[in-house]
């Protein structure tokens, strides 16, 4: 926020001249009330109400639970797991 009270967010037009070395990118000043208004501040409001609405006790038991029944439970070729690298010994 500036001294105004005002967002300021990156354009488009600014990104793009980002790529010169040492340019500035243009900056778009935003109110926070247009700022509030925007669908993708909507959404994130809606979502962090639903979940501060839920206790945690209550959440760590679904948390819980839900690590218990995973399919992804012991397999190791699950997606995301990481892959534990073995070294190889050097034949000599």
């Amino acid at each position: 926020m500036n001294s105004q009270g005002k967002l300021r967010t990156p354009t488009v037009e600014g990104q793009a001249s980002r790529s010169a070395v040492g340019a500035e990118p243009a900056w778009e000043v935003m109110q926070p009330r247009k700022f509030e208004a925007t669908p993708e501040f909507g959404n994130s409001k809606a979502v962090m109400r639903r979940v501060l609405a839920v206790p945690k006790a209550e959440l760590d038991a679904l948390v819980e639970r839900a690590a218990k029944e995973s399919p992804r439970n012991n397999d190791r070729h699950a997606p995301g797991r990481k892959v534990k690298k073995t070294r190889q010994r050097s034949k000599r």
